[in-house]
């Protein structure tokens, strides 16, 4: 350490200052998802019971969204606030390896 006129020691090399956060061009670690949660058709609340009766078909197409998907899955429940019956679809994208 060095002692500056003022008395106060002072190191003889100042510390490397980085940037925080992910180097450039690295890839992110998990895929991002965007999801829009589903609607009850009669009042529009997003609350739900749980899924009954789940089935998948492996079926290939376009979403509404015009993203192509090979899986659609077809969940049963029902509204959390009015009680009223209805069928959630999600269509999937599982590439092929």
């Amino acid at each position: 350490m060095a002692i500056i006129e003022s008395g106060i020691p002072q190191l003889a090399h100042q510390p490397v200052r980085r940037k925080r956060g992910r180097p450039a061009g690295d890839a992110a670690k998990d895929p991002t998802v965007f999801h829009v949660p589903s609607r009850c058709p009669r009042c529009q609340s997003t609350r739900r019971t749980g899924y009954t009766h789940v089935v998948s078909s492996p079926y290939d197409g376009i979403a509404p969204d015009n993203k192509p998907y090979t899986t659609l899955t077809l969940r049963r429940c029902r509204c959390g606030s009015c009680n009223f019956p209805r069928v959630d679809r999600v269509y999937e994208y599982v590439p092929k390896k």
